[in-house]
C-alpha cells in the first residue's frame, strides 16, 4: 500500500481533474491540499479499528477499502454537508468520495505483503481480495520507528512521488490552461 504521500497526490490530481477551480486561488489549493490528505488516506483508518478488535472483516485493508463502503462514506459525507447546510452537497460529496476512492485505486496497484493479498473491492458482497497483475507501488513498511523510516520506505516514496507528481502537475496545468480560457 502506498504511502500518505502517494494518497494525497493521487486524491489531489483527481480533485483538480474534476474541479478546476480548485487552483485559482492559494487559499482553494490549500483547502485541496488538506482535504486531499485526510480523504485519500482515511481508508487506512481502518488501522486503528484493527487494533482494537479480532474481527477478521475489521482489519487492515478490509472493510474501508472496498467499493460499496466507499459509496456509503460518500453518502453520509453528503448527509453531513446537507446538515450544515452548505450550498452544492452533492457536488462536495463527490468530489470527497473521489479522493476517499484514490486510495483503493493506488492500493490495488501496490505491493501486498500479507495475505490476503490485495483488497476486497466489493466486500460485503463478494468476500475476494483483488489486486493488481503488476505492482507498481511499493508497500510501505509501518510498526517501529526504524521501519518507518527505513530505506525501503524512502524508495517506495520517491517511486509514488515519481508516478503521481507528473499527474498531478499535468492536472493543475490542465486546470490553469482551461481557467485561462474562460477568462
Amino acid at each position: 500500500m502506498p504511502s500518505p504521500v502517494g494518497h494525497t497526490l493521487g486524491a489531489f490530481a483527481a480533485l483538480v481533474a474534476l474541479e478546476p477551480r480548485i487552483v485559482a486561488s492559494r487559499y482553494k489549493t490549500t483547502i485541496a491540499l488538506g482535504a486531499s490528505f485526510v480523504f485519500g488516506s482515511l481508508a487506512d483508518a481502518d488501522f486503528v479499528v484493527a487494533h482494537f478488535t479480532s474481527l477478521p472483516y475489521l482489519r487492515h485493508h478490509y472493510f474501508s477499502h472496498s467499493i460499496p463502503f466507499a459509496i456509503c462514506f460518500t453518502v453520509l459525507f453528503w448527509i453531513l454537508v446537507k446538515c450544515f447546510r452548505l450550498r452544492n452537497a452533492g457536488r462536495l460529496a463527490g468530489l470527497i468520495g473521489v479522493a476517499y476512492s484514490t486510495h483503493l485505486l493506488l492500493d490495488y496497484f501496490a505491493d501486498d505483503g500479507s495475505r490476503p493479498y490485495g483488497i476486497p473491492l466489493l466486500w460485503p458482497f463478494i468476500n475476494k481480495h483483488f489486486i493488481a497483475p503488476f505492482d507498481l507501488f511499493y508497500s510501505i513498511h509501518r510498526g517501529e520507528f526504524s521501519d518507518i523510516f527505513s530505506m525501503h520506505n524512502l524508495v517506495g516514496v520517491m517511486i509514488e512521488i515519481a508516478v503521481l507528481a507528473p499527474i498531478a502537475l499535468l492536472m493543475i496545468l490542465r486546470a490553469q490552461h482551461q481557467l485561462n480560457t474562460e477568462r
